[in-house]
């Protein structure tokens, strides 16, 4: 493995990480399984169908506020780093529609890693039947890219926010990394834990802030 692509592979993982492990990680199957909880927050973990490199993680948590004051924090991108973990800086470069736009982060990994630039494919869908808001993101297509970053590597991931029948808000978080060389196990492990968690925790924290909580109710953002 070259020393370009090993840095870039722990680069990938780094994104969305922190040093701390999950306490029983398991990606040999392809049905959910309990990896950790703590904080009021679950975290789930699973392979990937059709992708022997591919690693999903899932969290998930509660909190008291609205679908759409969950979704307005979450695209609130200058305010990113109030929550997000090791992100540097988020911005939306291209908007589509009011559904669809393009936004480029740069995380801030530790030395001797340089900062990392990723430009992401945002999309929300609302369903009215299921009373939940979805953000989905992955990575954008060649042209959209910045120069120096991978097309060999892919992150996707998505943000769901459902209503309870107790009238509070499911939030989960999911996200699959794929690589063209597997990333050890063990390397997950002792770094993804703390990064769900720790930004569940945050978000939901930070959720309570009024400038996210409007006068919408569940029948209006549907």
């Amino acid at each position: 493995m070259s020393k370009k692509l090993s840095i870039s592979l722990i680069s990938l993982v780094l994104l969305a990480a922190q040093s701390f492990g999950l306490q029983a990680a398991d990606f040999s199957t392809q049905d959910w399984v309990l990896s950790e909880e703590r904080a009021q927050v679950k975290v789930y973990t699973r392979g990937v169908a059709g992708d022997k490199n591919g690693r999903a993680i899932k969290a998930i948590t509660i909190v008291d506020q609205p679908p759409a004051s969950v979704l307005a924090l979450v695209v609130d991108y200058p305010s990113a780093t109030r929550w997000r973990k090791q992100i540097k800086n988020m911005e939306k470069i291209k908007q589509v529609d009011d559904n669809n736009w393009y936004i480029r982060t740069v995380s801030d990994l530790p030395w001797p890693l340089s900062d990392r630039v990723s430009t992401l494919k945002c999309k929300v869908d609302r369903s009215s039947k299921a009373q939940s808001i979805a953000y989905r993101f992955n990575s954008a297509e060649k042209e959209m890219r910045m120069e120096g970053e991978s097309e060999k590597e892919s992150i996707k991931g998505i943000y769901e926010f459902a209503v309870m029948k107790d009238g509070k808000t499911q939030v989960t978080f999911e996200m699959v990394l794929s690589s063209p060389i597997k990333v050890p196990d063990w390397l997950i492990n002792s770094m993804m834990g703390a990064s769900f968690i720790d930004q569940l925790v945050l978000l939901r924290d930070v959720v309570q802030d009024p400038k996210y909580n409007g006068n919408e109710s569940h029948a209006d953002i549907f």
